[in-house]
């Protein structure tokens, strides 16, 4: 408690130092016109879809391999063990690692197929958790979790800043973030009502197959549509992320071209004159 107290005042500390400049208000309309884009939605539906698949993995987990090792052996007394084990390869193995190269990943992949590898994954991992029969297989199956989660969220992040208007890049990241919570609570929902109808293992397997079909549909879809190439204005924005200062420059620099009368107009005046 005194460590965990500690490490949050010197992070309130360290983000009070932090200088932030917040952007001109963006016009509803444009806001309108981005979160109906096809691309929007896509990104949208995707995060919801992973925010199902999370909702089932993160509510019924614990409970599920719970019953999978009393099946296993009715003594069986690691229980406790298990559980904790998975938090700290969760974090530390998965989730610290990853973040610290999503960035490198999806500067490679791009933002598309960052969301097809991190659905890929998750749907191996919901796979391999039900057909599972020892409780401690579930111990490397969560070394994916960096992946599907950890990775899952540094890009919706990053592409939410790409896909905002200029000055509305927290109602994009609002926008997701809702959309992710609105998928967990009806995965939970969902998950409960598969469990107690076909059981535990088979839902999983379930999960596995929608989602799944849903990276195959969500690939294909968006290489018909946009032939796999990066979206126009990924590039502004990642600029943007990576040197904060150059972009302002370049913006001042090309908003005083703008303002700045060419040579031709100087001398068409003088001419009238």
């Amino acid at each position: 408690m005194i460590i965990c107290s500690s490490l949050l005042f010197f992070n309130v500390i360290f983000t009070m130092r932090i200088d932030v400049k917040v952007p001109g208000k963006q016009k509803s309309s444009s806001i309108r016109k981005v979160l109906f884009s096809f691309r929007c939605i896509s990104f949208l539906v995707t995060v919801f879809i992973m925010g199902i698949t999370m909702g089932i993995i993160w509510t019924f987990e614990f409970i599920y391999i719970k019953d999978i090792a009393l099946e296993w052996d009715p003594n069986f007394s690691n229980l406790n063990l298990i559980f904790g084990l998975i938090i700290i390869i969760d974090c530390l193995l998965g989730e610290t690692p990853s973040l610290l190269l999503s960035g490198y990943i999806i500067q490679k992949l791009t933002n598309v197929h960052t969301f097809s590898l991190s659905m890929t994954v998750a749907s191996a991992k919901l796979l391999m958790y039900g057909v599972i029969s020892n409780p401690w297989v579930f111990l490397p199956v969560h070394l994916t979790h960096g992946v599907a989660v950890g990775v899952f969220f540094a890009n919706m992040i990053t592409y939410s800043y790409v896909l905002a208007p200029e000055g509305a890049q927290a109602t994009m990241q609002s926008v997701a973030s809702g959309c992710f919570t609105l998928g967990r609570a009806s995965g939970a929902l969902l998950g409960g009502i598969l469990i107690e109808k076909v059981g535990g293992s088979l839902t999983f397997i379930i999960m596995s197959g929608v989602l799944f079909v849903y990276t195959a549909l969500y690939i294909t879809v968006n290489c018909t549509v946009y032939k796999c190439r990066k979206m126009p204005n990924e590039g502004t924005n990642h600029d943007r992320c990576k040197n904060p200062n150059d972009a302002e420059k370049n913006e001042e620099a090309k908003l005083t071209s703008d303002i700045t009368p060419s040579h031709d107009v100087d001398a068409t005046v003088r001419g009238e004159e």
